[in-house]
């Protein structure tokens, strides 16, 4: 890897070296950690198909997951409130890229936004439809090949970009989802 796939910078320095063919970098300049090589579009749709699917057991850690969400979705609302003093959490769009299980989706709606989970793994999506008793709208899809309106106040990813061989495309996708005004969350 000679450049960053997000900033371009060459200043790049080697992380650890996993027991497959992938190793981490690091940018020092925007502060991404990438995997080297970076694997294709399929290797990633392959790799997410069924990731969550497993991963939540509702006894034991569902109710944690759900109740730090919540407590995460409140610490962004109230940090857009202080960036601008007129947003209002109620009714407002939000688009949740790569929103997993839905435990982030599930918090930000109980805070009165109005939540659209975009995932590609479709157990994913799935867990998070039944889960939540389709208290929002999920849409199993790759955030780079959805085509949504302009209609979201907010676009919120966490630990997303680092997951795409094109981050600067899902930027610009979640970019062109946001009303004017909106905020893009990474």
């Amino acid at each position: 890897m000679k450049n960053c796939i997000t900033c371009g910078s060459r200043d790049i320095r080697f992380l650890i070296q996993r027991i497959d063919q992938y190793s981490y970098r690091y940018c020092n300049d925007c502060r991404l950690v990438l995997a080297d090589p970076m694997p294709s579009q399929e290797e990633l749709a392959d790799y997410y198909d069924g990731f969550m699917g497993g991963g939540v057991d509702e006894t034991s850690s569902f109710g944690f997951k759900l109740q730090s969400r919540k407590a995460v979705a409140k610490n962004f609302i109230d940090w857009l409130k202080k960036v601008d003093s007129t947003f209002k959490p109620e009714g407002a769009r939000l688009a949740d890229i790569g929103g997993g299980a839905g435990f982030f989706s599930e918090g930000f709606r109980c805070l009165g936004l109005k939540p659209t989970l975009i995932d590609i793994d479709p157990q994913a999506c799935k867990f998070a439809r039944d889960s939540f008793h389709n208290n929002f709208e999920t849409l199993n899809a790759d955030p780079v090949e959805a085509n949504l309106p302009s209609e979201f106040e907010v676009v919120f990813m966490n630990q997303i970009i680092e997951h795409y061989v094109n981050p600067n495309a899902l930027i610009q996708k979640a970019m062109s989802w946001l009303k004017p005004g909106g905020f893009l969350i990474l």
